[in-house]
């Protein structure tokens, strides 16, 4: 998977999130930790 890929699906990610949730500004960074850790994690799997 592309670096860029995960940034899409991130990007996606947390658009559906805003979406869903307005009311709830704290999941925001949150999802974006957890979808940048995932990233991170699948990118080096990949690379290994």
């Amino acid at each position: 998977m592309d670096p860029i890929d995960a940034a899409e699906i991130a990007r996606r990610m947390r658009a559906a999130v805003v979406l869903e949730s307005p009311r709830h500004p704290w999941i925001l960074p949150m999802i974006g930790l957890l979808v940048g850790a995932i990233a991170v994690l699948g990118f080096a799997l990949v690379r290994r």
